[in-house]
């Protein structure tokens, strides 16, 4: 029965027999109390005044803020800013140099009159004998359409006798419109019967030229 008892209090067995005898023999020997604290497990030590207000310090703190999230344009090294670049020197034109610099159609040269009916005559004979008399080579520079060369001038019509114009020119333009497909001489063609001039625009010893022809009634 001791035995039960001092399992079910945790005291070792045989001090609790000496405490028996010796509470029946009237020697002084430890109490009960005192064998169990002798087997109770060590208190722990109370933590300092200076270690609670730590703790509670602790306890109460605002947990630290997560890091931003930085885009890689944020992260990335900013480049330094460069310095301005020195002052060039002043450009300064005056008028005269500025009227150097304009460019301005030539002037058409008067290159004489045409008769109309003569003008017609020539017309109904068509396109084709026109071109058989003047033989027109097309001119292609850097891939654009320049004009039309122009590498004879009516050598089988002692009739016919251009002034100005010359074998050898660049015909552009007549009439302000061009002649590079064919439907646009064709057009150009037509439009002559009914004009009051002809204007041809060419180049010639890489120079732009005008000739006017006045188409009398």
């Amino acid at each position: 029965m001791d035995r039960c008892w001092a399992k079910r209090a945790g005291v070792d067995g045989s001090r609790c027999f000496r405490w028996l005898l010796g509470l029946t023999l009237g020697v002084a020997w430890p109490s009960v109390a005192a064998v169990a604290d002798d087997v109770s497990p060590p208190a722990r030590a109370r933590p300092s005044a200076a270690a609670t207000a730590a703790d509670s310090q602790v306890q109460g703190a605002t947990p630290p803020a997560p890091a931003a999230t930085l885009s890689a344009q944020d992260a990335l090294p900013r480049p330094h800013a460069q310095p301005p670049l020195p002052a060039g020197p002043s450009l300064h034109v005056d008028k005269r140099s500025l009227d150097m610099l304009k460019t301005t159609a030539p002037a058409p040269i008067e290159a004489g009159v045409i008769s109309r009916a003569e003008l017609r005559a020539e017309l109904g004979r068509g396109v084709a004998q026109f071109l058989r008399q003047v033989r027109p080579r097309p001119v292609i520079e850097r891939g654009r359409f320049v004009g039309w060369r122009l590498l004879a001038l009516f050598p089988e019509r002692p009739d016919i006798h251009v002034k100005a114009l010359r074998a050898g020119d660049t015909v552009q333009r007549v009439n302000g419109r061009s002649l590079e497909r064919p439907e646009e001489f064709q057009a150009v063609w037509d439009s002559l019967a009914q004009a009051d001039e002809l204007v041809i625009e060419l180049r010639r010893d890489a120079q732009s030229t005008k000739l006017r022809y006045a188409i009398s009634p």
